[in-house]
């Protein structure tokens, strides 16, 4: 019933963006973005229904074989930050350091309230071996922290907002959180989030993202408050609010019980289990909104993180946690070698013409390991490239650069590592 029914609601919730101030200032209006881009997208929409009935047949699969589930995810991850300051807090690089530590903590069920969840819903708790890790390495190739920091602005929530996909690096390489205290450009400050399910049409458009509110970021609220930062990256990866279409169940997931969006538990302070639909409710999901008017957030369900493993096999969300994406982004490397890793008198290559000239870098980091070395102009032109396999610790480079110069040498290793190193061509 829940497959056949949950596109009626997609449908229903297909009304203008409304971005004034409502009751709360917790109003994802992930359902309600998704809704619009389907109905100006058919295509993204047809996809999406093919998407979950093929999760369903997964997470089946999944649960008659255990071990398929035991598969550990890495998802790089880059984050725009558009204000260094946002509702007069502090939006720099250890904040969103501490912010993604809390979202993984959260998705490896390793918070620190993860074994007070209600006895009622203990048995279905559910946790992931994914890590999201900020990016090393930017679509160049240079070494990055994975946190961009770009003027002031606003509107990243809005469905076709033209910064989002100017500012983009690569939707299948990385995955795209944008910081913005003005979610939508119309000056309320206070909406949490709101994110995208997975689609095709999107990525290949460099759209695909979480939009965030810096105020809500771990260390600028309290930490129920920045779990709210979890419920988006649980959108990204095609979970459903577990009120959507309130008693008729339409979030996908079998374990999790039926509830109603909004029934007096609004402002609640009181952490306690409360009976919607002839049922207690999961007060203290992720993905619900009880659980943030609570205080309550500590858990997913088994089946959602299922959802989410189906969803990390969509086919924009796999080239994400590839081997060959991870050392691309660099985020299991330390980016930079050390210069004093390579033997160069000065740490600068001086050589003369003619052409036929050579230079040499040596180092031990180099052995038995596979390198590519690439040349620059300091204006960022390209001029040499050449791969070593099974590099030997001494590479003799000939000289391809015919005009004399300032030149930057790029060494990369396999894992990601690299060193920029300055060629002088007399």
């Amino acid at each position: 019933m829940k497959s056949t029914t949950i596109f009626f609601v997609l449908i229903t919730l297909i009304v203008s963006l409304n971005v004034t101030a409502q009751n709360s200032s917790f109003d994802c209006k992930t359902s309600e973005v998704n809704a619009i881009y389907f109905q100006q997208h058919p295509e993204a929409l047809n996809e999406y229904k093919q998407f979950n009935a093929y999760s369903k047949d997964f997470v089946n699969n999944l649960k008659q074989n255990k071990s398929s589930s035991s598969t550990s995810y890495v998802i790089p991850v880059v984050v725009h930050v558009y204000g260094e300051v946002q509702g007069g807090l502090a939006v720099d690089y250890q904040t969103i350091v501490n912010s993604i530590a809390q979202v993984n903590e959260e998705f490896q069920g390793l918070n620190a309230d993860y074994n007070t969840v209600d006895s009622e819903f203990m048995g279905i708790r559910g946790s992931l071996d994914i890590e999201f890790k900020l990016a090393k390495l930017d679509p160049d190739g240079n070494c990055t922290d994975g946190v961009i920091f770009h003027p002031e602005s606003a509107g990243q929530g809005n469905i076709n907002s033209p910064i989002v996909a100017n500012d983009a690096w690569d939707n299948y390489k990385y995955m795209n959180v944008y910081i913005t205290n003005d979610l939508y450009g119309v000056g309320f400050l206070t909406y949490t989030g709101v994110a995208w399910y997975p689609s095709t049409e999107m990525s290949d458009e460099n759209l695909a993202r979480i939009v965030y509110n810096g105020i809500y970021l771990t260390g600028n609220t309290d930490r129920e408050s920045a779990s709210t930062l979890t419920h988006e990256f649980g959108h990204f990866f095609n979970l459903i609010h577990t009120h959507e279409g309130n008693c008729r169940d339409l979030d996908l997931v079998m374990d999790t019980p039926p509830e109603i969006l909004y029934s007096d538990i609004e402002g609640e302070s009181n952490c306690s289990q409360i009976v919607q639909c002839n049922t207690h409710i999961n007060y203290e999901n992720y993905m619900g909104y009880k659980a943030y008017y609570g205080g309550c957030y500590k858990m997913f369900t088994q089946g959602q993180m299922n959802r989410v493993i189906a969803a990390l096999n969509h086919p924009t969300r796999k080239p994400l946690w590839q081997p060959s994406n991870l050392i691309a982004t660099g985020v299991n490397s330390d980016c930079n070698l050390s210069s004093n890793d390579l033997t160069l008198e000065n740490k600068v290559i001086t050589y003369p013409n003619p052409i036929n000239d050579t230079f040499t870098i040596t180092s031990d980091a180099f052995n038995g390991e596979d390198i590519s070395i690439h040349i620059f102009t300091i204006l960022g032109e390209k001029v040499y490239q050449k791969e070593y396999i099974n590099a030997e610790s001494s590479l003799t480079i000939e000289n391809s650069i015919k005009s004399s110069g300032y030149y930057i040498v790029k060494v990369v290793l396999k894992d990601g590592r690299q060193l920029n190193i300055p060629l002088i061509k007399k």
